[in-house]
C-alpha cells in the first residue's frame, strides 16, 4: 500500500537470491509486493518458477517480468481483501 519506486537498490540483492537457490535448494518464489517484479524477475531468469502480487496498477503497467500473464502477475488491492491463488 506504500507505492513503489522505480528502483529499489535496497531490495535488490543477488547473492542473497543465488545462496538461496544454490544452497536452500528454492526452487519457487511468491513475491507479494512485487513492485515492478525485479525480483520475481531475476528469478524467473535463473530458472525459478515465480509469481508475484503487487497492489498498484501503476507498477503492474510498467512490470519488468518478461512475458508477464495471469499465472506471473496478480494485480490485487490487500485493502480490499485477502487472495487466494487457485
Amino acid at each position: 500500500m506504500g507505492g513503489f519506486t522505480e528502483i529499489d537498490l535496497h531490495g535488490i540483492s543477488p547473492e542473497v537470491w543465488k545462496h538461496m537457490i544454490s544452497y536452500f535448494g528454492v526452487k519457487s518464489v511468491l513475491d507479494v509486493g512485487c513492485g515492478r517484479g525485479i525480483s520475481t524477475a531475476w528469478f524467473e531468469l535463473h530458472g525459478v518458477k515465480a509469481m508475484c502480487v503487487e497492489g498498484s496498477h501503476d507498477a503492474v503497467q510498467k512490470t519488468m517480468i518478461p512475458n508477464a500473464n495471469p499465472n506471473k502477475l496478480i494485480e490485487h488491492d490487500f485493502s480490499r481483501g485477502p487472495w487466494w491463488p487457485s
